[in-house]
């Protein structure tokens, strides 16, 4: 069975002169660096925004602490004609999305097929081993998810005796509170996945588009014209499926390039770390619970079956349901002129409005990091301590970052400035000598300008927070900068850090 799945994946790329091994039946739809493709592919510029990592990543979620398993080809068999890099492409997708989770590698080789020696195909002995030393070890190597971007076979309903071995050390990896993460396959079938997808232990993970194309997206499988959050023809899917997540294109560089339910594997894996990280010792159940109910509801065209597909500040605010991670959408990320588009004039722009800081990362270190120690990313920490200050229950630790954000000089003199908290609104009382005029601009932490009053006669400044389309802001940290003018031209600034929980 998997030798006539290698064939059918392995003659398919041969045309486009490069066949990659890309495990078992993952193969067909996971080219690398392919020379009929441009370098220009969407890269994960857009599989992460789709999925709010990128939202994620700013307020602190990074996956730290949380080990992966990758369970993959790191070193490929030089025998082999297609010399997969498979697990270096996995391994970058996961990073992508959990920057600071502790990536494990466990390498599988690989044999020659039995069926055809175009290439060659996992040695499930290493699987084995390589399960084994997991379940073994897992506490000691700090392993709490498992990604598994491979398969074969066709299941039209949940299965559970294949491969005994392999799908007994499955279990076990699940029994001992491990989160395993299986790829639904590539062969486009719209009512059955492969193994061990289909195991109800697993999370099983389709795939979706995350760009939309005028153009056709070719895989192995089918020819179809991406739109984002459509289910790729490719993507196995059935009734049993778990949840979606982009597979199309995934780019961790122009050499690790490709498409396929690996890929949308990888995706998950990396959130799960996220939601181990804001919550750890979650069970497997619980994780896919979570997945579920935080993800956008998605129809395959195919059947008019809907699935979930996974969102990480959603699935995020369901597990910590107090902190300010709300509705990230209201908030587009960047554009601080405004133009329509996100380029170096807009960080240009941003460092001419906030003055004197030095670079674009450090209005973002600075604008969440209120708990102690001071001066370093914003952690699930800061979050909670930022709502313990918006609600009056306690004081900033973290003075040094908001001195570091303060700019004064004569002859103007900021003396305070009061902030009032109402219903709808946020007021800002500058107090000083030798000011005429006064102007107030609120900012995202991602640059852009959310607000700005004008310039004003009266040392009152009014904030509805509404964005400047007036649409209510959503749950988080902004940046506030709050201009005062002399007559004869003096202008100064004072950024503070404002955090809104509604």
């Amino acid at each position: 069975m998997f030798g006539r799945l290698l064939k059918k994946g392995c003659q398919g790329w041969l045309k486009y002169a490069a066949c990659v091994l890309l495990l078992i039946a993952i193969i067909s739809d996971s080219p690398f660096a392919q020379t009929s493709f441009p370098v220009t592919l969407p890269e994960l510029s857009e599989g992460l925004p789709l999925i709010h990592a990128d939202a994620a990543h700013r307020i602190g979620f990074t996956g730290k602490g949380v080990g992966v398993a990758v369970v993959d080809i790191f070193e490929p068999n030089t025998n082999d004609p297609c010399k997969s890099v498979h697990g270096l492409w996995i391994e970058g997708l996961v990073r992508g999305v959990a920057p600071d989770a502790n990536i494990k590698r466990f390498n599988i080789g690989t044999v020659p097929s039995n069926t055809t020696k175009t290439c060659y195909i996992m040695d499930y002995r290493d699987i084995n081993k390589s399960l084994e030393d997991i379940l073994a070890r897992h506490e000691t190597l700090g392993i709490q998810v498992v990604n598994l971007s491979w398969g074969g076979g066709k299941h039209f309903r949940p299965c559970g005796n294949e491969r005994s071995q392999t799908s007994h050390l499955i279990r076990g990896l699940v029994e001992a509170g491990l989160i395993v993460i299986s790829a639904s396959g590539n062969e486009g079938y719209a009512d059955a996945l492969i193994w061990p997808a289909c195991m109800p232990e697993v999370i099983s993970v389709g795939a979706t588009f995350d760009y939309t194309s005028d153009g056709l997206e070719r895989s192995a499988s089918c020819v179809k014209q991406p739109i984002v959050d459509d289910v790729t023809c490719y993507s196995n899917t059935a009734p049993f499926l778990d949840v979606l997540a982009p597979g199309s294109r995934a780019s961790v560089n122009e050499n690790l390039s490709g498409l396929g339910t690996s890929a949308s594997t990888a995706y998950v894996s990396g959130i799960v770390a996220l939601m181990l990280q804001a919550k750890p010792g979650l069970t497997p159940e619980l994780v896919r619970e979570y997945l579920v109910s935080g993800g956008k509801t998605v129809k395959d065209d195919r059947t008019g079956l809907s699935f979930p597909r996974v969102d990480a500040i959603q699935t995020l605010n369901a597990i910590l349901p107090n902190a300010p991670l709300n509705d990230y959408d209201h908030v587009r990320k960047g554009d601080v002129n405004l133009d329509g588009s996100v380029d170096w004039s807009d960080i240009s722009d941003l460092m001419g409005n906030l003055e004197n800081l030095n670079t674009f990362d450090e209005v973002q270190n600075f604008a969440a990091d209120v708990a102690q120690p001071c001066n370093q990313l914003p952690t699930p920490e800061d979050l909670h301590h930022l709502r313990l200050m918006v609600t009056g229950n306690v004081e900033p630790q973290c003075q040094s970052a908001d001195n570091s954000l303060d700019r004064a000089s004569e002859p103007l003199l900021v003396q305070a400035i009061q902030t009032s908290f109402y219903l709808n609104w946020i007021e800002f009382n500058v107090q000083g000598t030798g000011i005429d005029f006064t102007r107030l601009s609120v900012y995202s932490l991602s640059g852009e300008r959310l607000f700005d009053s004008g310039v004003n006669i009266h040392p009152s400044l009014r904030w509805d927070m509404l964005d400047q389309q007036g649409r209510r802001i959503a749950n988080g940290v902004y940046l506030v900068v709050i201009h005062a003018y002399g007559g004869s031209g003096e202008h100064i600034s004072k950024i503070q850090k404002l955090a809104i929980i509604q």
